[in-house]
């Protein structure tokens, strides 16, 4: 049965935003979905994009990946804030 989840696209963008609206420094692929109108398997896959893109960096912890931003991550996230912004 499908929940809807999988109909709507995600940008980096928001996906980047849920690490600054909690105060866990880093986050598991789950965490993260609960908060996207899109699956897990589809977030894990956006992840992987922007750890290639060297926005976000992740390792295994306890069988699960941990995900965190970096600092360019970091960097491009309050770059897009700024432009929005001003």
């Amino acid at each position: 049965m499908s929940d809807g989840r999988h109909d709507r696209e995600v940008s980096d963008e928001r996906v980047l935003l849920e690490f600054l609206l909690t105060s866990d420094p880093a986050l598991f692929t789950s965490e993260l979905s609960e908060n996207l109108p899109i699956t897990r398997q589809r977030v894990g896959q956006l992840l992987n994009e922007l750890e290639q893109d060297g926005l976000v960096t992740s390792k295994k912890a306890s069988g699960r990946r941990l995900w965190w931003l970096t600092t360019s991550g970091k960097e491009y996230i309050a770059g897009i804030a700024r432009e929005r912004l001003a």
